[in-house]
């Protein structure tokens, strides 16, 4: 099979958002992945090899590494791809697909991304699970606040759910370390600590999760988790994620306003613990 490398710069839920792309290059081409994102170790059983983006850096001084010499394609996901290390690969005779990682209209980016490379439709899960599911998993943080749902109105679902017989346990990553005494004098004790790889392998096996638009969001329904993902003021027909049972729970009274959200959040404010309750047992 050919060599290709692919290149993403994104961090955890984009890089997983492009996994339908990269898993159609990985079924015809051997694919080395290149990654800012940690995320690149779930992906080391998907593509032939992983390593970071720092390898590549020559590129930017007009340099070709010498791994990439018998390389013939590259592929660069980016919405605004470097040009010097564009123009080097070509330089070196490595042909350059770019593919951009934003649709300019309101679609999935995952399938507007596959569509740049073409091959089959697949989910292309990072993880299989076919036994039974237990346990309902709220990881109440993102990459910003601005997306972030109420923290008491999680505690008060975990709280309903518990009442209806459902085990429910808080995860907290590096980015929510400062929810972890809060959760702690509501009497949770939430998992904190667990690697990506750890994580995956949780989800993977949860009967429900429930999170805002972040990347642990993505993650769970890459792993087939079923998904209920909160969207406040970004857009879930172009960000949601894609898995076997996703739903993307975001209250039609505004239009979207991310990247440049507005401080009242009304579209994550209104939506209600019954909203949420709702969605949460359509999915259990």
């Amino acid at each position: 099979m050919a060599l290709v490398i692919v290149w993403h710069e994104g961090a955890l839920g984009d890089l997983i958002l492009s996994r339908l792309a990269i898993g159609a290059l990985a079924e015809r081409a051997e694919v080395f992945l290149f990654a800012r994102s940690d995320g690149r170790v779930l992906f080391k059983d998907f593509v032939s090899r992983v390593a970071s983006t720092e390898p590549l850096a020559p590129l930017f001084l007009g340099r070709i590494p010498p791994f990439l010499k018998e390389v013939r394609e590259a592929y660069l996901f980016f919405h605004s791809p470097p040009q010097i290390p564009i123009r080097t690969l070509k330089e070196a005779g490595i042909m350059v697909r770019v593919i951009d990682t934003r649709p300019q209209r309101p679609e999935s980016a995952a399938y507007f991304q596959r569509a740049q490379v073409g091959g089959k439709e697949a989910l292309f899960l990072l993880k299989g699970q076919d036994g039974p599911r237990e346990g309902v998993f709220i990881h109440p943080g993102s990459g910003s606040p601005y997306k972030n749902y109420s923290l008491e109105r999680f505690l008060l679902l975990a709280q309903a759910l518990r009442s209806e017989g459902h085990q429910v346990h808080f995860i907290l990553g590096p980015a929510e370390a400062h929810l972890q005494q809060s959760l702690k004098e509501a009497g949770e004790n939430p998992l904190v600590g667990l690697s990506l790889e750890e994580l995956a392998e949780l989800l993977s096996e949860a009967r429900l999760y429930v999170g805002n638009d972040s990347g642990v969001s993505h993650l769970a329904a890459a792993v087939g988790a079923p998904t209920l993902a909160i969207f406040g003021p970004s857009d879930p027909r172009i960000w949601a994620p894609i898995g076997p049972r996703v739903l993307s729970l975001r209250l039609d009274i505004c239009p979207p306003c991310w990247p440049k959200p507005c401080d009242e959040r009304i579209c994550l404010e209104k939506i209600g613990l019954e909203d949420l309750l709702e969605a949460a047992r359509s999915l259990l």
